[in-house]
């Protein structure tokens, strides 16, 4: 689903090119998508528990700079690759975050976090496969 709806986004922002640069666009597509998340996270999760300024420098830093940078480098990406070849490269994303946290923090990957690795390891290379 993931890979579908990165595959959708590039296709659109190909077929609607803006004078504006990726980077000026980034923020604007940060806003509209933090508002929704920020929506479906309170009606999934309830309201806003405290925040301490531990989790703003967190957010702060998360937000503006780690987000808009990956969303710029993708979007940038996508105007030179095919859909395809992105959104299935975005997928090596949460596997490596489990290996590096694994590795990095000794967190433990327990047998459905092996499971999930093999199963996007296997759909990738069966997309690659299949052109």
């Amino acid at each position: 689903g993931a890979s579908a709806v990165w595959a959708v986004s590039i296709v659109f922002v190909r077929a609607h090119r803006t004078s504006a640069s990726t980077l000026a666009l980034a923020p604007w597509q940060m806003l509209i998508a933090a508002a929704l998340l920020c929506a479906a996270a309170c009606a999934a999760e309830g309201p806003i528990r405290h925040i301490n300024a531990s989790s703003i420098a967190s957010l702060l830093y998360v937000g503006p700079v780690a987000t808009a940078f990956a969303y710029w480098a993708v979007v940038a990406i996508g105007q030179h690759f095919r859909a395809r070849t992105v959104s299935m490269s975005l997928l090596a994303t949460p596997c490596l975050g489990i290996l590096v946290s694994a590795a990095a923090l000794g967190e433990v990957v327990d047998h459905g976090l092996v499971l999930g690795l093999l199963l996007v390891t296997t759909g990738v290379a069966v997309s690659a496969k299949s052109r």
